[in-house]
């Protein structure tokens, strides 16, 4: 009887761990791919490495097994539109609140004058590469890992998962501690609970304008990798509030403003239920 079975058939039946290891190892092979046939020039690598992060689950799960999209959370429609606004907002109101908190702890100091951006080619590059990585990392780690796993697990045990892969990931950053560790497995886990609670579109927006704001426009080290930005923030001191070297998500300042997002998205729902 197995015989018969077609390929979306057999990898439909593995366990959600063979599939997403069979997922990575594909799109590393596809980066490993790439740097033999550009003999090491990495001008685009950043890019091909967000376009098979995207392309490959998407591949897997529509083409392979066979299951539609919406089922990754990517729903259609005017609402799926707003949720993808609404996250692009939330996520940069986020980081911003991360920044208000540390100003205003003096754990971080404004250098120059608000009135006076300072906008430079990378301003709209890194929207570019931002808006890449979180379609990228969105698609991967909290729709096909988050998915996959959910099918056979608790929701629960599903986001756990996929937050720490989600934050092992990143650990491949310089500087990074175990507080960093511990608010990217938080912040996986909020973004968990947006897709099951919304959609994946939610999750998207925040991760994109998050990121943005926290390297571009504000000109923080993002787990460890500074960019300038259009404005410049200055650490007086590094510390456990303002997350020092590897910058906020290092630091207890995130990890407030995370809990506070699990507390309001709780009370949206809970409202939503009671009408």
């Amino acid at each position: 009887m197995d015989k018969k079975l077609t390929l979306a058939q057999r990898y439909s039946k593995l366990r959600s761990g063979f599939k997403i290891v069979i997922c990575f190892v594909l799109i590393m092979m596809v980066l490993i791919l790439y740097e033999v046939v550009t003999y090491g020039h990495h001008n685009l690598a950043q890019y091909v490495q967000e376009i098979a992060f995207i392309v490959i689950p998407i591949t897997l799960w529509k083409y392979v097994e066979k299951k539609p999209l919406e089922m990754l959370g990517f729903s259609k429609g005017k609402r799926s539109v707003l949720t993808l606004i609404v996250g692009l907002v939330c996520g940069a109101a986020a980081i911003s609140i991360v920044l208000v908190i540390l100003l205003f702890s003096k754990n971080a100091i404004f250098v120059g004058s608000i009135l006076k951006p300072n906008f430079t080619a990378g301003t709209f590059n890194g929207l570019i590469l931002f808006i890449s990585v979180g379609f990228a990392e969105e698609t991967f780690f909290r729709g096909y890992c988050l998915r996959s796993i959910s099918e056979k697990n608790k929701k629960i045990i599903a986001a756990v998962i996929a937050s720490i892969l989600f934050s092992l990931l990143h650990g491949l950053n310089p500087n990074v501690g175990v507080l960093f560790f511990m608010n990217v497995f938080l912040i996986g886990m909020l973004f968990a609970y947006m897709t099951f609670k919304f959609n994946i579109w939610l999750p998207i927006g925040f991760h994109i304008m998050w990121d943005y704001f926290e390297s571009n426009v504000w000109g923080f080290a993002d787990s460890g990798i500074v960019i300038k930005g259009i404005y410049n923030i200055k650490v007086p001191v590094n510390n456990i509030i303002n997350g020092g070297l590897v910058g906020p998500e290092g630091g207890l300042a995130v990890t407030f403003t995370v809990l506070l997002g699990f507390f309001i998205i709780f009370m949206i729902k809970r409202k939503d239920t009671a009408n």
